[in-house]
């Protein structure tokens, strides 16, 4: 299931879709105090008109895996990635960031990961070329490092 698109309407079932990844990825407040916000405010309303796409993994009608992109003139972004822990291990992750850099025309785009995640997912970046460039303190949460990966590819953090 992919969303993307270039009208502003989104139609009752993409909307019913965008609803179901939000309640699958809603605890990423706790890592990104404003994730609602920018989901509702930045994600949705650019998901259709073509900057930014959500790609996903279901099973049972239930959403388990998610990546969100962002390809704009001046950036090309994984901003998300989230598999449910009950599928880790599984190659979801993996499938979904290339399908993610398929879209994004790049092999290497740019992306940060919280502190909490860098032991389990810095060495999957580091297997698929990826580099850090970076860390950022106090970015999102008061004294949290943000490991930066790919800066030099045009992006930000």
């Amino acid at each position: 299931m992919r969303f993307s698109g270039t009208e502003m309407v989104i139609h009752q079932e993409v909307a019913a879709e965008v609803v179901s990844v939000h309640e699958a990825i809603s605890h990423l407040s706790a890592l990104y105090p404003d994730f609602d916000r920018w989901y509702w405010g930045k994600v949705v309303p650019e998901s259709a008109q073509g900057t930014r796409r959500i790609d996903t993994v279901t099973r049972d009608g239930r959403v388990v895996a998610v990546a969100i992109s962002k390809k704009t003139d001046t950036e090309r972004k994984l901003c998300t990635l989230w598999v449910k822990e009950e599928i880790k291990g599984g190659g979801h992750g993996v499938r979904l960031i290339r399908r993610a850099c398929e879209w994004l025309g790049t092999d290497i785009p740019h992306a940060t990961v919280p502190e909490e995640h860098i032991h389990e997912l810095g060495p999957v970046l580091e297997r698929l070329g990826w580099v850090e460039t970076g860390r950022t303190v106090s970015v999102y949460r008061p004294g949290m490092t943000e490991y930066i990966f790919n800066r030099e590819n045009g992006s930000q953090a």
